[in-house]
């Protein structure tokens, strides 16, 4: 055998798992580095089929972690075939970036979402390369490994639990594009006392779950932003009301203020450092202005709309559904609300408030997951028996599920909103007064017989 068919070989003794004739050939003086007309070497062989013996060999005489030609590095090949054991050696053994990309602009890190692997999510997400800050710049270098870094994590952990500063430094602020133009500006929170983060039914102010953003949310501002825009509907929201209920971060209100244009947003949550959030989202896209307001209002936002030369006020406030003192002044003509029901429980105060809120003309718009979700069962049968229906019910589309954040490649998608990128299935309810609706249909009727 001459050196080029040893060197041959090597390259199939790392794709099939043969460690013990790898070794020889190597000790023989075969190339460890030596590559194939594309570029892969016996490491990349090795990683795509997750021999990880192999991989030690390799390393041990001397393999180096290059690129193939299409940019592709043995973890890349690792996490794309959800190699887990193959990956974990790589990163023991090499000084590398998970946020790396390929020709096609895809990290180590994508490709191990992309294969749904969780042990590869994990050895991604855990390893010194994937910090949030780089996330949000990848371009910012990497930092060397701290071993006291895990022990200082756990202690963090446990003083942002008390500690709202601490929370608020490890904030995440996103940029986001709904619909075709509505930009959009939101910062999601820590959620604290994540071992019972949605409080209880005498306690519903320690619900901490609004802090985050919710993938529910995200298609709720979509589905806004297409169906209702003042771009896309030619509807005139202009001296329209909206509200969100549970508001959380605010978003599905805030994507509503920027592309409908209404005169009044009110967003509403019960939980205080939610609203103060809610607040800070709201001070991102809108001016604060000095009013008197009520108590439990938390502030007043004016937001321009310079195409149109208007306004739209947004208001926070802190809105108890079993205390009808702390709902607004007036009902409103687009209600929104995502994944609120949790437990069937939650009913007998969620439906009351709608009926309360709602116009005899308005809209409830609710986004929620298929599954996971106690009580949703429930959200249909208890409207209708007030004389709320669905008038419209379908599966989130697929256009809903693109990804939203301006500038990004896909790595800070796949990241904070997994179940998002990976089209977890959602449904889009749209609800109606019964009388309204059959007053419509009606009207419809009447003018089609004209």
């Amino acid at each position: 055998m001459n050196f080029l068919e040893m060197n041959q070989e090597v390259l199939e003794c790392a794709r099939y798992g043969e460690e013990d004739d790898l070794k020889q050939l190597l000790e023989a003086g075969a190339d460890a580095n030596f590559a194939d007309a594309g570029g892969a070497t016996a490491l990349h062989k090795a990683a795509a089929n997750g021999h990880e013996a192999c991989i030690k060999v390799l390393v041990q005489f001397g393999a180096k972690y290059v690129k193939n030609g299409t940019g592709n590095t043995p973890a890349h090949w690792a996490a794309e075939n959800a190699k887990a054991g193959a990956l974990k050696a790589i990163l023991e053994s090499f000084e590398l970036d998970v946020l790396q990309k390929n020709d096609l602009g895809r990290s180590i890190l994508t490709e191990a979402f992309q294969s749904k692997d969780r042990d590869c999510i994990s050895l991604c997400l855990s390893h010194n390369s994937c910090t949030e800050e780089r996330l949000i710049n990848p371009d910012k270098p990497m930092q060397p490994a701290d071993p006291n870094a895990e022990a200082a994590d756990t202690k963090m952990d446990t003083e942002e639990d008390d500690n709202a500063e601490d929370a608020e430094a490890n904030a995440i602020t996103h940029t986001m594009v709904f619909g075709d133009s509505a930009e959009v500006k939101v910062r999601e929170l820590p959620i604290t006392r994540a071992d019972n983060p949605f409080g209880s039914d005498t306690a519903p102010e320690d619900d901490t779950t609004g802090l985050s953003v919710w993938p529910a949310s995200i298609l709720l501002g979509q589905w806004v932003a297409r169906r209702w825009g003042a771009n896309n509907s030619g509807v005139d929201m202009s001296q329209k009301v909206v509200l969100e209920l549970g508001a959380g971060c605010g978003l599905p209100a805030i994507v509503a203020a920027v592309a409908c244009r209404p005169q009044v947003v009110y967003v509403t949550d019960i939980h205080e450092p939610t609203l103060l959030n809610a607040a800070h989202n709201v001070q991102l896209n809108a001016v604060s202005v000095a009013e008197d307001l009520p108590a439990n209002y938390f502030q007043s936002s004016l937001l321009t709309h310079p195409a149109t030369n208007t306004t739209t006020a947004i208001k926070v406030l802190n809105m108890n559904w079993v205390d009808t003192a702390t709902y607004p002044p007036e009902r409103v003509d687009l209600l929104l609300g995502s994944d609120l029901v949790y437990d069937a429980s939650i009913l007998t105060v969620l439906v009351p408030a709608i009926c309360s809120t709602l116009s005899v003309d308005g809209s409830f718009l609710y986004c929620a997951p298929n599954t996971g979700r106690h009580g949703m069962d429930g959200l249909e049968i208890a409207l209708s028996r007030v004389g709320i229906v669905a008038v419209e019910k379908f599966a989130a589309p697929e256009e809903f599920y693109v990804n939203p954040l301006s500038g990004d490649d896909g790595d800070a998608f796949v990241l904070h909103f997994y179940d998002l990128s990976a089209k977890t299935p959602h449904t889009m309810y749209h609800f109606k007064w019964q009388q309204a609706q059959k007053s419509q249909e009606k009207q419809d009727s009447t003018a089609m017989e004209t």
